[in-house]
C-alpha cells in the first residue's frame, strides 16, 4: 500500500508525482500574507480556493513529525457510517468514531458538502455521528483541521439550529478564510 492510502491524502493533491507541501499551490504566499493560528484551522471559502491542498499538505507535514494522521473527506466518512448499517458490518458505529478519534492529527474535508437531504439539511444520523467525532476528539485534545464551503454559522442552518455543531468546531478549530486567487 503506498503513502497516500495509508493517510487517507489521494494522488490528485499531489503536484509533478510530489508529495503535497505547504508551499504548494500558492500556498506559500497565503501563509506569508495570512499565518496559520495554533491549533486547529477551519479552512473557509468558496471551490478552488485551496481549502483542500492546505489540508493535504498538513496532512504530510504532521504525518513526517511522526504522528498518527488521517486526511477524510466528508462523503467518505459518510459512505463508511451506512456501512455500519449493512447485515454484516466490518465494524460499528462506534468502532468507526473510535478509529478516527484515535488519530493524533485528522482533516476532516468538505465538511456539508454531498450527504444533505433536499431540505438542504444533513440527517439525523450524520448530525449524531459528526458530533460524536468532533465531541471525543476535543475531549481529547485531538489536532482537528476542516475544510467548507460553509462558515460554522451556515453549519449551523445545515446541520443542527441548536448549533452544537458550530460550537465543537469552534472549540476545536480557529476560522481561517480562503478567498479564490485570481
Amino acid at each position: 500500500m503506498d503513502a497516500a492510502a495509508l493517510v487517507g491524502v489521494g494522488s490528485g493533491f499531489c503536484k509533478d508525482g510530489q508529495w503535497p507541501t505547504m508551499n504548494d499551490f500558492g500556498l506559500v504566499e497565503r501563509l506569508l500574507a495570512h499565518p496559520l493560528p495554533e491549533g486547529g484551522i477551519m479552512a473557509i471559502g468558496a471551490p478552488n480556493a485551496h481549502k483542500s491542498h492546505l489540508l493535504a499538505a498538513r496532512t504530510i507535514w504532521f504525518a513526517r513529525q511522526g504522528w498518527s494522521v488521517r486526511f477524510l473527506n466528508w462523503s467518505k466518512f459518510f459512505r463508511e457510517v451506512r456501512g455500519t448499517y449493512s447485515p454484516k458490518p466490518t465494524e460499528t458505529e462506534d468502532q468507526l468514531i473510535d478509529r478516527y478519534a484515535a488519530y493524533e492529527y485528522l482533516a476532516l474535508d468538505d465538511l456539508g458538502c454531498g450527504a444533505a437531504r433536499d431540505n438542504g439539511r444533513e440527517s439525523e444520523s450524520a448530525v449524531r455521528l459528526l458530533y460524536d467525532l468532533l465531541n471525543v476528539r476535543n475531549d481529547n485534545n485531538r489536532l482537528t483541521d476542516v475544510s467548507s464551503n460553509y462558515t460554522p454559522d451556515e453549519l449551523k442552518v445545515r446541520f443542527d439550529p441548536q448549533g452544537r455543531i458550530a460550537r465543537r468546531l469552534k472549540s476545536l478549530c480557529t476560522e481561517y478564510p480562503m478567498l479564490v486567487k485570481e
